[in-house]
């Protein structure tokens, strides 16, 4: 109570050791006549923790003598909570920006660099003192670019950031070169409302660039070739459907690719072809090389004949080259017809024919001269032998006889 404590010495109140740990300096010191302020954490006996905020004031008499001193003591616990929580927020925020993978920066509203992380200051070449301050538009863009950004910086200020959320642009860094960076932009707000910054994280995708660049360069390429190819080109799933084609084998099959996308192949082979298609399948998935001649079916029921050549993709996808072989069978049938009607008509001339190679071996003999040999002897080295010519084989495609 009030009344109890009145004329104790502080000692008796807070405990010996407390006050000779706590408090008796700061007394001392007040009553030489200082004044004393500071802030700690005290630990009161039977109390929770509690920061206080503690100034000693002396007192002096009519001789300018110390007669005392007055404590005011304050508890700012939950603002020292609060403090504490906005340092390790802001604590945190400041490591995140050192360990960042991406440049960040902050400007103002005149464009003046308010901050940059470590990655942004490896990105541009330059220390982090050469950069705060500076106007971003004037040292780190290029000429060119400097009146857009400045501008799209404005229209941040001016209308919020939803306007320029995303955006992409050059920096120029320390040696001069280059960057093309992609930036995500949010505004910072004063405590009235306002705008009074940006922040912005940018991620270097210079080499980004340049790779999709090519990609699209080597796409186009290829696309190109496979488009135009003279062979038809056909790219399957595993299980036979077709995800892609090139004109030439729907100029082929009669289908348009919107058409051929999603069919398999028992849409576009003869009936008779059905039984050969999950062999067909098995071997090519296996990664085997496949090669066969298939009758093809268009949409108009027609019929032709292709060669197919086929093998699996790195990712696992079918692709299958058709070389219509039409035109080469036309040919073939009609090499075949003409050969044997000149045969026939060489076999019915009543003269002897032989043809022979370089070695003087018989290749070819019409029926009178045959029948003449057979019916003669056969002399071997100048001596007459009595074997005879047992079998004569003048087929087309035999290139010589044998005599014995």
């Amino acid at each position: 109570a009030k009344p109890a404590i009145i004329g104790k010495h502080i000692a008796d109140i807070f405990g010996k050791e407390y006050f000779e740990n706590n408090l008796q300096q700061e007394s001392s010191n007040c009553l030489s006549g200082k004044k004393v302020q500071y802030q700690k954490w005290f630990h009161f006996p039977a109390y929770e923790a509690q920061f206080m905020d503690v100034q000693y004031t002396p007192f002096f008499n009519e001789h300018k003598k110390v007669d005392g001193f007055i404590v005011n003591a304050r508890d700012i616990t939950e603002a020292k909570q609060s403090e504490d929580t906005i340092l390790f927020e802001k604590h945190k925020a400041q490591n995140y920006l050192n360990i960042a993978g991406v440049m960040m920066i902050s400007l103002d509203a005149d464009g003046l660099v308010q901050m940059i992380n470590p990655k942004g200051c490896e990105i541009i070449g330059y220390s982090e003192n050469e950069v705060v301050g500076k106007n971003w538009f004037d040292h780190f863009v290029p000429k060119q670019q400097a009146p857009r950004i400045k501008e799209l910086i404005n229209s941040v200020h001016t209308n919020g950031v939803q306007q320029v959320k995303r955006s992409e642009n050059l920096i120029v860094t320390k040696s001069g070169e280059e960057r093309l960076i992609a930036w995500t932009n949010v505004s910072t707000y004063n405590e009235v409302g306002e705008i009074s910054s940006t922040l912005s994280s940018g991620e270097d995708i210079t080499e980004k660039k340049k790779t999709e660049t090519l990609l699209k360069i080597n796409e186009h390429k290829y696309r190109t070739l496979f488009e135009y190819a003279p062979e038809g080109i056909l790219i399957a799933n595993t299980e036979g459907f077709y995800i892609d084609a090139n004109t030439t084998i729907c100029t082929l099959l009669g289908y348009t690719l919107h058409e051929l996308v999603g069919l398999n192949a028992t849409s576009i082979v003869a009936p008779m072809e059905n039984e050969h298609i999950n062999p067909a399948l098995a071997t090519i998935n296996s990664n085997k090389q496949y090669e066969r001649e298939w009758l093809f079916k268009r949409k108009d029921n027609s019929t032709f004949s292709a060669e197919v050549t086929a093998t699996t993709l790195p990712d696992g996808t079918i692709l299958a080259i058709v070389k219509d072989i039409t035109e080469r069978k036309k040919l073939e049938a009609s090499l075949l017809n003409e050969t044997n009607r000149l045969q026939a008509i060489i076999d019915n001339i009543p003269v002897m024919i032989t043809l022979y190679d370089p070695a003087i071996k018989v290749l070819y003999l019409n029926k009178e001269d045959y029948k003449d040999i057979k019916s003669k002897e056969i002399h071997l080295d100048g001596k007459k032998s009595n074997a005879t010519i047992k079998k004569l084989d003048i087929t087309p495609d035999k290139t010589f006889i044998s005599a014995y």
